[in-house]
């Protein structure tokens, strides 16, 4: 949505261009949408059945990214638990015909980024070139993320901690 320009997306921190309205972070101000520039993009960790209504009846557009349970079991372990797994996929799984809902799993973007690209900026009404699409594939790739610290939290003062305890880990 910054018409695929690296540097503009990383003048700020992640949090600020996609903040996470259902925590906050020490030193930051709860995200308010209602205040957001439009268009917003916010994360967002509940299952369907807790969202806002509001976010229900005005059929905003959702890209729920669905994770292997191996691997969300090894985020629980290094991170925090959003609730029973199972549940909270198949409360989207159940919505996913909706047309405001985008339903994609980890493991597919990983395995063809440029797919998931192409896919998710269809549903988002966005047209790229094959050279957009490669950019955006390399700057959101998992190598490059890792090392930049506006996007892997290197920047909260808790993450000074041991590598196999970070964020962005492998």
């Amino acid at each position: 949505m910054n018409n695929c320009n690296t540097e503009k997306a990383n003048e700020k921190i992640l949090e600020e261009r996609f903040p996470c309205v259902d925590f906050t972070f020490e030193g930051r101000t709860p995200v308010n949408p209602d205040t957001l520039p439009s268009p917003r993009f916010i994360k967002i960790h509940l299952p369907y059945s807790l969202l806002p209504q509001t976010i229900k009846d005005k059929k905003c557009k959702i890209v729920y990214v669905s994770r292997n349970p191996k691997d969300n079991l090894v985020s629980y372990y290094f991170s925090f638990p959003y609730g029973p797994y199972w549940k909270h996929n198949l409360s989207y799984w159940d919505v996913r015909e909706e047309a405001n809902i985008l339903f994609i799993k980890y493991e597919d973007m990983k395995k063809d980024p440029n797919a998931s690209i192409r896919k998710i900026a269809e549903y988002l009404g966005k047209e790229l070139t094959e050279d957009q699409v490669d950019l955006i594939a390399e700057a959101t790739s998992f190598k490059k993320m890792k090392t930049n610290p506006n996007t892997n939290y290197d920047w909260l003062p808790e993450n000074d901690v041991p590598e196999t305890h970070k964020f962005m880990r492998k």
